[in-house]
């Protein structure tokens, strides 16, 4: 499962996770611990999931309807 979604983690993780994650942390004046690396791997592989299956996997089935299986 996690190798199908690496390319949307690698995607999804600095930018839509991790940056304003420690963005919120800093404002709040906390630091992270293992609670917030259980939400930052939820909401990273979350999202890399939601991205792989709306954008990723489509566009790969239409790669294969216009040139055919590798």
């Amino acid at each position: 499962f996690l190798s199908r979604i690496s390319y949307s983690l690698y995607l999804v993780n600095l930018g839509w996770v991790a940056s304003p994650l420690r963005r919120h942390l800093d404002e709040v004046r906390l630091e992270g611990g293992p609670g917030w690396f259980a939400l930052y791997l939820m909401l990273a592989i979350g999202l890399a999931t939601g991205l792989y299956l709306t954008v990723e996997r489509p566009f790969m089935r239409w790669r294969d309807q216009l040139t055919g299986p590798n």
